[in-house]
């Protein structure tokens, strides 16, 4: 017998970078003066994504009794959420009392402006003794792998991944997959300050009707001002609700949902195990298998 749970997850981030970048201008007096190198510029970024957990065909009641739950375990639990990530990089020196904010519109529902605040660094627990070596057994796992959407399977498929046929660096290989462009936000770094919201003094909940279009300010003592607007199109975006899910798992699965405006694209995953084989079955939407 298969347990399958199927969730539908929906993420999107805008990120937004406002740099200064300060350049010296040298007089002809001083043209064969080395240049001096330009200093690193402030990086700001504005993460927001729209998340849906949910299981196709399940009630309402049944939903809202799992973000129950959700809440009084610490996670978001069923339903649609939105979240909010806002980090800062700045070369400046640290002020004595360091302050920035960033000042959000109306419609975001979450007061005038939300606070970003420098972590503070936690010191490190010196080991006296060191840990007793733990022998580290192979791990035992067999995984059927297939991809694309159609009423049967495609030539080639499963992929099988068994770790009692490979060897661990082959195992780590098979599940490496295709790797999305690098970002790389703002992080706490030498040299540079570092905040971000939500933090200790401010973690509001995202409301589900919050929306980012206006004017965004972000100001304080130790970077620049930075100014800019957010339009429809990168917005929140709404969540993933199925209108249909049909099929067998002896057969095919046929699922569909609703359009997303501001969607540039969709992408589907799918899990499920055999409690008596042992084995884990996972599926994607793509028309090509990982490399």
């Amino acid at each position: 017998m298969i347990r399958q749970t199927a969730k539908a997850f929906l993420r999107a981030v805008f990120t937004i970078i406002c740099s200064l970048t300060l350049i010296s201008f040298n007089s002809a007096e001083s043209a064969e003066k080395p240049k001096e190198k330009t200093p690193p510029a402030t990086q700001y970024w504005m993460s927001a994504a729209t998340q849906n957990q949910t299981i196709p065909g399940m009630s309402d009641e049944m939903s809202g009794m799992g973000g129950l739950m959700g809440k009084i375990m610490g996670t978001p639990g069923f339903g649609a959420h939105r979240s909010l990530l806002l980090q800062l990089n700045s070369p400046q020196p640290l002020p004595q009392e360091p302050s920035a904010a960033h000042d959000i519109p109306p419609g975001q529902k979450m007061g005038e402006s939300l606070p970003l605040v420098i972590p503070l660094k936690e010191k490190r627990k010196e080991e006296h003794e060191k840990a007793p070596e733990e022998s580290v057994e192979k791990p035992k796992a067999r995984m059927l792998i297939y991809w694309g959407c159609d009423e049967t399977v495609g030539k080639g498929q499963p992929r099988v991944v068994d770790t009692e046929k490979m060897s661990p660096a082959e195992f780590g290989k098979s599940l490496t997959g295709r790797m999305p462009s690098p970002h790389y936000p703002p992080s706490p770094r030498s040299g540079l300050i570092y905040a971000d919201w939500p933090n200790k003094k401010s973690s509001i909940e995202v409301p589900k009707d919050s929306s980012l279009q206006g004017s965004q300010f972000v100001h304080g003592n130790y970077l620049p001002d930075i100014k800019f607007s957010i339009d429809q199109t990168h917005d929140f975006m709404a969540p993933v609700e199925f209108t249909s899910v049909k099929g067998e798992l002896s057969d095919s699965i046929r699922f569909t949902w609703k359009d997303i405006p501001t969607a540039i694209g969709y992408f589907a995953t799918a899990m499920g195990h055999n409690e008596k084989t042992g084995e884990t079955i996972i599926w994607s939407s793509s028309e090509l298998p990982d490399p």
